[in-house]
């Protein structure tokens, strides 16, 4: 009887334990709704105002560099010429 009682008394503790750990999940899953929500509405946002509608530029941008950086860094390499 003994045995029982404390077996009962083990899994009844055993379940309070379960209940308070599992009981954070509700938040949790909420929480976690609402940042996904916010992505979301960031998204349709960046789309509605443009973000991603210039699909050309990025893919050819490195194939034609920045003259002017490219002209500073020729003339701080080059010595300057001679003045008569």
């Amino acid at each position: 009887m003994t045995w029982q009682l404390s077996s009962a008394s083990a899994i009844t503790s055993l379940s309070i334990l379960t209940d308070t750990n599992m009981d954070i999940i509700i938040p949790l899953i909420f929480i976690s709704l609402i940042i996904a929500v916010g992505f979301l509405i960031a998204f349709i946002w960046n789309i509605r105002s443009g973000q991603y509608s210039d699909t050309y530029t990025p893919s050819v941008r490195i194939l034609f560099g920045d003259s002017t950086q490219n002209e500073k860094k020729k003339s701080a390499l080059s010595p300057d010429p001679v003045k008569k």
